[in-house]
C-alpha cells in the first residue's frame, strides 16, 4: 500500500491487510480515513477527524487507525466503495464494514458515529432492516441501502436499487432530482469498477434520452408524465397551486448531457445543442439550457462564448459557487473544525478558477457588464493577489487589454503596497504584444483627456 506522507499519531503505517490483522489480534477495529494525498513526501496529511483527547482516546483503546490515498489504491478504493474523500469506514478484523461517515465532522458527532459502529450491527444489516421497515418508494431510504450493499461488495444487488432510483425515485419525491444526475450517478460509476453491467445499464438510459431529444427534434409528440410526485415538499406545493412539474424533455436533456459527458461523447451533446437552437418548439429552449450547462467545458474551449453568455448563467453560476464556499467556511468555522481548512482551500481555489472561466467568457463576448458583475462578486468573496492574478489571466486571455489596465488600476485602491506592485508588473507583462501597447496608449489618452477636463 502506498503511504501517505509519514503517519502522524494516532495513525500507523501499516497496509490494510496488516492493520486487519493487527486488529483481530487484538480485538480491535479498523478505523480507515480514506483521502487525497497532495502534499510533498515526508510531509503528514491533515487528518479530516476532529482529533481531540476523547477521539484520540477512543482510537487508543478501540482502534488500529490507517490512512489510505484514494489515487494510490485503486482496488481498495473500489471494493469499499469509496466516491468521495474524506471518507471514514470502521471495520472489523474480517473486513467486515461496521459503519462509514463522509466528509468532516463536528468532534461530538464523530465520537457519536465511532461509538455506535462499536455497538451497533454491521452497516449493511441495519440499512436493510431499515428499508424493509420503511417505505419502500422513498428514493433516499432505498439509495440508502443501495449504497450499503455496494459498500458490502454485493454490486448486483445494488445496481437493481439503484436504476429504481435513477428511473423512479424523482417521481416519488421531487426532492431527489437533484440527486439523480450527481450523488446517484457517482455511486453508479463506482459500483461499474467491480460489476461492469453497470456501465450496459447507464450506456443503454444514455441511448434512450438521445432518441427521446432526436423524437422531439423532429417534431414528434412531447412525452407526458402524469404519474404524480407523491412526497417532497415541492411535489406538494406543485398539487396544491396546480403548478406543472418541469418539461420531461428538460430532464431527458440535462439527463443526454451528463451521459454523454460519462462516456466522453460531448460532441453530441453539442450536435444536439445546436440542432435545438434552431429548434423553434415549445420547451426546446429549456433543453437547450439543461444542455448547456452540463457542457460548459466543451463549450468554453471551442471559444462559444456567446452561447454561454446566453444559456449558462455566467453571472448566477459564480454567485453560487462563492455561495456555496461562503457556506463551507461558515459551517466549519461554527464547529470549530480548523481540520477542514485543506479540503476548504481545495474548493476556494477551483472556485475562483471556475469564475475567472466565466468573466473570461463575458469579456470574450463583449459583455463587459456582465463580466463586471461577475468581478465584483469575486472580489467581495476574496479580494486577494491571487484572485487579482487569475482575472489578469482572465482579461489578457479575452484580449481585452484595456481591462488589464482597468484591473491593474482596481489592484492598487485594494491590495497592500507590496501585492499592488507584483500586479503592476503582472499588468506590464501583460501589454507587450502590439494589442497591448495599442489598449495602453489609447488608455493614457483618455486619462490625458480627463485631466484636461478637470482642469
Amino acid at each position: 500500500m502506498t503511504a501517505i506522507g509519514f503517519a502522524a499519531e494516532p495513525f500507523v503505517s501499516l497496509s490494510l491487510p496488516d492493520a486487519l490483522e493487527k486488529a483481530t489480534a487484538t480485538d480491535k477495529v479498523v478505523l480507515v480515513e480514506f483521502t487525497i494525498d497532495m502534499l510533498p513526501a515526508g510531509e503528514a496529511m491533515p487528518t479530516s477527524i476532529p482529533l481531540n483527547d476523547d477521539i484520540r482516546k477512543w482510537i487508543k483503546s478501540h482502534a488500529i487507525a490507517i490512512k489510505i490515498d484514494c489515487k494510490s489504491e485503486p482496488e481498495i478504493v473500489s471494493r469499499y466503495f469509496i466516491n468521495a474523500a474524506p471518507t471514514i469506514v470502521i471495520m472489523r478484523g474480517d473486513g467486515t464494514v461496521l459503519g462509514r461517515t463522509l466528509g468532516v465532522l463536528p468532534a461530538e458527532a464523530f465520537l457519536e458515529f465511532a461509538e455506535n459502529a462499536l455497538v451497533e450491527k454491521p452497516a449493511l444489516d441495519r440499512a436493510r432492516e431499515i428499508f424493509e421497515s420503511g417505505d419502500k418508494d422513498d428514493p433516499f431510504n432505498r439509495h440508502n441501502y443501495a449504497s450499503a450493499l455496494a459498500a458490502d461488495g454485493k454490486a448486483k444487488e445494488a445496481l437493481e436499487h439503484y436504476l429504481w432510483c435513477f428511473d423512479e425515485g424523482a417521481r416519488h419525491d421531487a426532492a431527489y432530482e437533484q440527486f439523480r444526475l450527481t450523488r446517484l450517478l457517482g455511486e453508479i460509476v463506482a459500483a461499474a469498477q467491480q460489476y461492469r453491467p453497470a456501465v450496459d445499464a447507464m450506456k443503454s438510459r444514455r441511448d434512450r434520452a438521445e432518441s427521446r431529444l432526436r423524437d422531439f427534434l423532429y417534431g414528434k409528440p412531447e412525452e407526458v408524465d402524469d404519474r404524480p410526485r407523491e412526497k417532497g415538499i415541492l411535489g406538494l406545493i406543485g398539487r396544491l397551486t396546480g403548478v406543472s412539474e418541469a418539461p420531461a424533455i428538460e430532464t431527458q436533456a440535462a439527463e443526454l448531457a451528463v451521459l454523454n459527458s460519462l462516456f466522453k461523447r460531448d460532441s453530441q451533446s453539442i450536435e444536439i445543442y445546436d440542432k435545438l437552437k434552431a429548434c423553434d418548439r415549445k420547451h426546446a429552449d429549456v433543453a437547450r439550457i439543461a444542455i448547456c450547462r452540463v457542457i460548459v467545458r466543451p463549450l468554453f474551449k471551442a471559444g462559444r462564448y456567446d452561447d454561454l453568455v446566453r444559456d449558462a448563467d455566467p453571472v448566477g453560476y459564480v454567485d453560487t459557487l462563492m455561495t456555496e464556499v461562503e457556506t463551507a467556511r461558515a459551517l466549519a468555522e461554527a464547529a470549530n473544525q480548523a481540520n477542514a481548512d485543506p479540503q476548504l482551500n481545495r474548493m476556494r481555489i477551483e472556485s475562483i478558477r471556475s469564475a475567472c472561466r466565466a468573466y473570461l467568457t463575458c469579456l470574450a463576448a463583449d459583455r463587459k457588464d456582465l463580466a463586471d458583475k461577475v468581478k465584483n462578486r469575486l472580489l467581495a468573496f476574496e479580494s486577494s493577489l491571487y484572485v487579482f492574478e487569475e482575472l489578469l489571466i482572465s482579461a489578457a486571455g479575452a484580449k481585452r487589454y484595456e481591462v488589464v489596465l482597468e484591473l491593474g488600476d482596481e489592484a492598487q485602491r485594494r491590495l497592500d503596497d507590496d501585492n499592488a506592485r507584483t500586479i503592476r508588473h503582472r499588468v506590464k507583462a501583460n501589454l507587450k504584444s502590439p494589442e497591448g501597447q495599442a489598449a495602453l496608449e489609447k488608455y493614457r489618452r483618455t486619462a490625458r483627456a480627463d485631466e484636461g477636463q478637470q482642469e
